[in-house]
């Protein structure tokens, strides 16, 4: 039997497909839906974040002003919203 078959009292979900509207659904018939980590694609949810562009700008920063000039940068999936804002902060302090 499916989780959402036995009717829970909310979801808190990581996002890792590109659409989460299946939970459509769900939503409407009045079950809470919180994307960690990541927010939802083609579903109204709330989401709770961490600052993943802010962190990887200040890890670079701080590889940068150690001295480091040769610094990679290692990733998930490129189509993840963590990875293109990690990315983003990287970026940005290479600059």
């Amino acid at each position: 039997m499916s989780v959402l078959a036995q009717r829970v009292r909310a979801l808190i979900i990581v996002p890792i497909a590109s659409d989460q509207s299946y939970l459509e659904g769900e939503r409407q018939l009045g079950t809470p839906v919180v994307c960690v980590d990541r927010p939802a694609h083609h579903l109204i949810a709330d989401s709770v974040v961490l600052q993943n562009r802010l962190g990887a700008a200040e890890a670079a920063r701080s590889l940068i002003e150690a001295g480091h000039r040769r610094i990679g940068f290692v990733c998930s999936p490129g189509e993840l919203y963590t990875h293109q804002e990690r990315l983003m902060g990287y970026r940005s302090a290479l600059l």
